[in-house]
């Protein structure tokens, strides 16, 4: 029994933590050279050519490490004997999952010969740490490349990525003209009370010894002056926060809105800090350029102006869920429910009256895959002869902030009495929606109430609430 056990765990576990096998099964004609990436700090040079390698080159002892600006990764696409059609392209393996997926490939499909390049950025959301890129030519007169597949002639070469956190830079070229400066954020219990001003600094000012705190959903008002060291031209200004932490400061990042104020006393603007906010540490960006535009990027470099970058902390506003449950007995109540994990099982089964409040039954567990579907099973009793409105739904803390989100809804809004099984997807980690490991809550509830839309945090007078742990993985 054992050894069944073991095998089954290796088979669904260990089968896709290595790369794919791709290469020609001839090294004669069509074939790939030099192939170089310039990274921030290490960078590939391979000046391997003829003869070539049957299957894929392991090259992965080259490293280049990749953070947030423009890259260009160089090959050559060559012969070791007659030149015939071919198709190039280079894939980086960005959220780790051992695939070179289509969303993983750095440009166009080239039919160039000899050189071929691909510039780059690292994506949004991809994963930090080490990874792979594969770089390969085919001989072929198709219009698209697998990435995993066996030829007859070509080249496949694998290199080591090592994608880091970074915030990118951005800021003026001169100290000269129009300057960002004071800026001011009062948080919880820590505040950015910052007084530079001219002369300006070439690039961003980096200040992130200064911190203020922010919970989600809390309003606050940032003040900061537009001012000038020199002449006074048109500005734009505003600011962002790096929600996901990937340094990039995208356009759903701004936190006010764009300021064309300059040289005033103080421009104040409120704000509130994302839903979908990941919890920790994470940069503020306030930003001022000489500009006649009505849009300014916050990555971009500028002949005049300021950049100054803070630290913001995200912190758990409560540690508690919210009390919602029923104040009476006797009308609408839930019976059982059912959900299956992977190895663990929460069965649950009720009958009339309900319970008043929330019931805790948080010492049943099920275990959850990240990306993986299940279903859950739930009963909707109705414990006397009238059959009044009501309303059903489930939710998952997934990113375990202790609030039931829009976007953690599994269970869609149920108007009928009876037994429902519904099937959902435990999500994938988006910038905005952050799926944690661990574990957290599952809340079921009924609510008897004719209005369309349900409230997991409401108080009311018959239903039930029932609330369940899930370990997330």
């Amino acid at each position: 029994m054992l050894h069944l056990l073991l095998i089954g765990i290796l088979l669904r576990f260990g089968e896709s933590q290595t790369y794919c096998y791709s290469g020609p099964t001839t090294t004669e004609d069509d074939n790939i050279g030099a192939v170089s990436l310039v990274g921030d700090t290490t960078s590939i040079q391979d000046n391997s050519y003829c003869p070539g390698t049957l299957g894929p080159k392991d090259l992965t002892a080259l490293k280049a490490d990749l953070s947030g600006k423009l890259y260009t990764v160089s090959f050559i696409v060559t012969t070791c004997g007659n030149y015939f059609p071919t198709l190039a392209m280079a894939w980086i393996d960005w959220n780790q999952n051992f695939q070179f997926e289509d969303t993983d490939r750095l440009g166009n499909y080239s039919t160039a010969k000899n050189n071929v390049s691909f510039t780059f950025s690292v994506p949004s959301g991809a994963k930090t740490g080490s990874t792979r890129m594969r770089v390969q030519v085919q001989e072929t007169l198709t219009t698209a490349m697998d990435a995993c597949a066996s030829f007859a002639y070509g080249g496949t070469k694998d290199f080591t990525i090592s994608v880091g956190n970074f915030v990118c830079q951005s800021g003026p070229a001169t100290t000269l003209d129009m300057n960002l400066g004071l800026v001011s954020i009062k948080g919880d219990t820590k505040s950015i009370n910052d007084q530079t001003n001219c002369p300006g600094t070439i690039g961003p000012i980096d200040l992130k010894s200064e911190v203020v705190d922010l919970v989600r959903g809390s309003p606050y008002s940032i003040t900061y002056q537009v001012t000038t060291c020199g002449q006074v031209w048109p500005t734009l200004s505003s600011a962002w926060l790096d929600y996901n932490q990937d340094g990039r400061f995208t356009s759903d990042e701004k936190i006010i809105p764009f300021s064309a104020l300059q040289n005033t006393s103080s421009v104040t603007q409120s704000f509130f800090v994302a839903n979908g906010s990941i919890y920790g540490n994470f940069t503020l960006r306030v930003q001022v350029q000489e500009s006649f535009s009505f849009d300014i990027d916050a990555c971009a470099d500028f002949p005049y102006g300021g950049t100054k970058d803070f630290t913001a902390t995200l912190k758990q506003a409560s540690q508690t869920y919210c009390f919602s449950g029923p104040t009476d007995l006797g009308a609408t109540a839930l019976g059982a429910i059912g959900l299956a994990g992977e190895t663990k099982v929460i069965v649950n089964g009720d009958v009339c009256p309900g319970t008043i409040g929330p019931q805790d039954l948080t010492a049943q567990v099920a275990d959850l895959k990240i990306g993986s579907a299940y279903t859950l099973s739930y009963t909707v009793l109705n414990c006397t002869s009238l059959r009044n409105p009501i309303i059903s739904a489930a939710w998952i803390d997934f990113d375990q902030n202790f609030v039931f989100s829009t976007w953690e809804q599994i269970v869609i809004d149920n108007t009928q009495f009876g037994t429902f099984s519904p099937l959902f997807k435990v999500p994938i980690s988006t910038p905005t929606n952050m799926v944690k490991t661990g574990r957290t809550r599952l809340r079921v509830q009924v609510q008897e109430k004719s209005t369309p839309t349900i409230d997991p945090c409401a108080r009311f007078t018959y239903g039930g609430t029932k609330d369940f742990s899930v370990e997330l993985s």
